[in-house]
């Protein structure tokens, strides 16, 4: 090539898992999850193509090789979007096949029913793509590979450099000449990350759901928080169509413990709650921005925050040892905001850089230093407290992740969207099971 790189770059991309197991279920499209992790501060360019495909009954596609319409009618279509309507991908017989030929886009050749996927990740970062097999009646006998697939790192100087290349890598299925030697002619660097292969396994789904409980219903609550240390609950109630209420409940005995009316007007109600179980104290957030604290011995209001200016408070979290209280904002300000009550309730720092607003937050339990934050933008972002800067980036593509959670000893992240559950290795931020 034309450019001399450092030796970290030898090192781009963690690619799991390496074999995509497929678990037969008849007449049903499977999905198998693959995590790309750019592990560098540069921009990369992943392209996984296909090298073999063995069976062509079973085709395997990526999200990106489908015909999607426009950004504009996805954001349309997103509130009636289902985790299963991914799977509405209409196939072609091999005589329709024959007749459309090779997509301009890429994607599915007639001749290939495997399908090719590029994609353009961020400095340390990590997108989550789903494979997924057409549905048959029957699996394979024996059970066999189905095909292999190449994942290739394009590394350029810029993030522009790489868009302008990969118009020319959707019309190809693999890399020749030409496109190599447009690749140096940019500066830029091909290297062979990793082979991937699917394989159809016929041994049922490991994840099932073990144990369903219905509890009996005390009104409606729509918030809940359960004290770390005493065995109770909050819960948000609303008694009345003007009325916003806090209530403590002992859930062993099933009692009420305390309730305390939050909100006395009819302009706002209460997005978010937290205890702040050494102090004795919870904090409420409402839809206008403010924090309500009080002391749930006393019922005595502690202070009132206005936290976010004009947006709801969208989410709370409590650190487990520093005086800290974060809040989020789910409007159009998107921010987070650390509070230190041992400082005056001061806010002592600001996180930005999510582009749509913040709906949920957590602080890292086995690291004091770090917390997740889950966005409309569709990303779940890692920060350092001490430095505000973002540590990592988590995305799953066609995916708009709504929860996360960490694991209080293990390294383990669980987010959620809609019916799906994706584990995380906190460790190497590569997702090692789906729950769907």
């Amino acid at each position: 090539t034309h450019s001399i790189w450092p030796p970290e770059i030898d090192k781009l991309l963690d690619v799991h898992p390496l074999e995509l197991r497929f678990p037969f279920e008849p007449n049903k499209r499977i999905q198998c999850p693959v995590s790309l992790t750019n592990k560098t501060n540069r921009y990369v360019g992943v392209w996984i193509t296909p090298t073999s495909c063995a069976d062509t009954r079973f085709d395997l596609c990526f999200p990106d090789s489908w015909d999607h319409d426009s950004e504009e009618d996805d954001e349309s279509q997103e509130e009636d979007y289902d985790s299963d309507e991914w799977e509405e991908v209409e196939y072609l017989d091999e005589e329709e096949k024959s007749e459309v030929g090779e997509s301009p886009e890429g994607g599915q050749s007639p001749k290939d029913p495997c399908s090719y996927f590029f994609q353009i990740l961020e400095p340390h970062s990590t997108l989550v793509v789903a494979m997924t097999m057409k549905e048959q009646d029957e699996p394979p006998l024996p059970p066999q590979d189905m095909g292999k697939f190449e994942v290739v790192m394009i590394i350029m100087w810029s993030e522009q450099d790489l868009k302008d290349l990969e118009s020319s890598i959707r019309n190809k299925m693999n890399m020749d000449n030409d496109l190599l030697k447009q690749v140096e002619e940019l500066g830029g660097k091909v290297h062979p990350a990793a082979m991937l292969t699917a394989a159809v396994i016929c041994d049922p789904a490991s994840c099932q759901a073990t144990m369903t409980k219905q509890v009996r219903e005390f009104g409606e609550p729509l918030l809940v928080d359960v004290h770390p240390t005493n065995s109770w609950l909050v819960r948000r109630w609303i008694l009345a169509v003007h009325l916003d209420y806090v209530c403590i409940w002992n859930y062993q005995t099933q009692e009420r413990v305390m309730e305390l009316q939050v909100i006395k007007n009819d302009t706002c109600i209460i997005s978010a709650i937290k205890f702040i179980s050494r102090k004795q104290w919870f904090a409420a957030g409402d839809d206008r921005g403010y924090i309500h604290v009080y002391d749930y011995t006393t019922k005595d209001m502690v202070i009132k925050l206005r936290a976010h200016r004009g947006n709801d408070v969208s989410w709370l979290a409590v650190h487990a040892t520093y005086p800290f209280l974060l809040s989020s904002s789910g409007g159009n300000q998107s921010s987070i905001r650390l509070w230190n009550w041992d400082e005056d309730w001061v806010c002592t720092r600001t996180f930005d850089g999510h582009t749509r607003g913040v709906q949920r937050i957590m602080f890292n339990p086995r690291n004091i230093n770090s917390f997740a934050s889950v966005s409309d933008d569709d990303t779940i972002k890692i920060w350092d407290v001490q430095t505000r800067k973002r540590v990592h980036r988590l995305a799953m593509r066609g995916m708009s992740m709504d929860l996360v959670a960490c694991h209080p000893k293990l390294p383990l992240l669980v987010t959620t969207w809609k019916r799906t559950l994706c584990l995380w290795d906190a460790n190497t931020y590569s997702a090692v099971h789906t729950i769907a």
